[in-house]
C-alpha cells in the first residue's frame, strides 16, 4: 500500500525540561494515542524555552514526521484528531510523571514537489536560510499570519516559499518538500499560463515617507512586488487577498 507521511508539531508546557527519557516516552505514548509502531514517528526533535507561569516553567517544541498507510490527507485529519484530544494530554503526563498541557497541534500532509509538484499562488514570498520544511512554515506563519498561509513549498539549500493558496500544481519546480494545511485538496497542474504577477488580487501601492500608511491598499492588485514587503511599511498584514498596512512606521 501507498505511504502517508505527515509532518507534525505542537507545544508542551511541563515543570522541567526535556531529557532523552523524555522523548522516548513521547515517541511511545504518540504511537500508543495513534495506534502506530514507534517506527512510524520519525525526525522527532524536542527544543525547549524557558517561560514563567503560574503551573511551569519550561515551553517543550515538539516536531515529529509521522508515516503509516493511505493518504496523507486522511492521516493527518486523524492525528490532529487524536493528539488534540484531552486523553493524549493525560497519557503524555503519566508517561512523563508530571502534569502537562499539550498546545494546540499541527498536522500538515507532507509530498515530495517532484511527484505532486509545488503549490502555486499569488503571495510566492521568499525566505532564505531556512532550515526545514516544518521551520518554512513558522516562519511563513510569523510573517504573515498563520490563518493566511496555506501551503509551503521548502528546497535544500534553506529556500522556503509560502504560499496563500494552491491555486495549481507547478509539477516543474524539482525536487523538494510541500507541506499543505490539513483538509486541503491537492488541484490540478498548471496550465502554463499561471504568472504570478498578474494572476489573483495582490498589488502594492509604495508609499513615500510622509504618507499615512493606515488603511487597506485596494488597487488592481497587477504589479504587486512582494520584495517591498520589509522595505516600505512596518505593521503590514494581509487580510482576504488585501495588503493591510497599520500604523505610519515606515522602515
Amino acid at each position: 500500500p501507498d505511504m502517508a507521511l505527515v509532518a507534525v508539531n505542537f507545544v508542551v508546557a511541563a515543570s522541567t525540561a526535556p531529557t532523552s527519557a523524555d522523548e522516548v516516552a513521547l515517541v511511545s505514548t504518540m504511537a500508543d494515542t495513534l495506534g502506530l509502531s514507534t517506527s512510524n514517528i520519525g525526525s522527532m526533535s524536542v527544543s525547549y524555552d524557558v517561560v514563567t507561569t503560574s503551573s511551569s516553567s519550561y515551553e517543550w517544541s515538539v516536531s515529529c514526521e509521522i508515516t503509516a498507510s493511505g493518504d496523507a490527507a486522511s492521516l493527518s485529519t486523524s492525528i490532529l484528531s487524536s493528539l488534540s484530544d484531552s486523553s493524549f494530554e493525560d497519557a503524555l503526563s503519566a508517561a512523563l510523571g508530571q502534569t502537562v498541557d499539550v498546545g494546540d497541534v499541527a498536522a500538515y500532509p507532507e509530498y515530495s514537489t517532484s511527484t505532486k509538484g509545488a503549490c502555486s499562488s499569488t503571495l510566492n514570498y521568499l525566505l532564505s536560510d531556512v532550515d526545514d520544511a516544518l521551520s518554512c512554515w513558522s516562519e511563513c506563519a510569523a510573517k504573515f499570519g498563520d490563518d493566511f498561509i496555506v501551503a509551503i513549498d521548502f528546497y535544500s539549500g534553506g529556500w522556503c516559499y509560502c504560499q496563500s493558496g494552491c491555486d495549481c500544481m507547478d509539477v516543474e519546480s524539482g525536487e523538494g518538500t510541500l507541506l499543505v494545511e490539513t483538509g486541503l485538496v491537492l488541484p490540478d497542474a498548471c496550465d502554463g499560463s499561471y504568472d504570478y504577477d498578474d494572476y489573483g488580487s495582490y498589488s502594492y501601492s509604495s508609499p513615500s515617507d510622509d504618507d499615512d500608511c493606515s488603511g487597506t491598499i485596494t488597487d488592481d492588485f497587477s504589479t504587486f512586488d512582494s520584495s517591498l514587503w520589509d522595505s516600505q511599511c512596518s505593521g503590514c498584514t494581509y487580510e482576504d487577498g488585501y495588503l493591510v498596512v497599520t500604523g505610519t512606521d515606515m522602515t
